[in-house]
């Protein structure tokens, strides 16, 4: 990943994502979770194949 690209989906995040501790069991200790919200889902598509990682949760509504 090219440092350009780096910049790039930090930019993504700082305006549509967050960056939070989230636990998903009352006894499981709270682990890091980065969400990015967007309707392009092109953009993350591409930001999914750049860290090799899979959509915890994909969530399409339509007016």
């Amino acid at each position: 990943m090219t440092e350009t690209e780096k910049a790039y989906i930090a930019g993504i995040i700082d305006g549509e994502g967050s960056i939070m501790l989230q636990s998903f069991h009352k006894n499981q200790l709270p682990a890091p979770c980065v969400s990015i919200t967007s309707t392009t889902t092109e953009l993350l598509t591409w930001i999914k194949e750049k860290f090799r990682i899979t959509f915890n949760q994909i969530q399409i509504c339509t007016l």
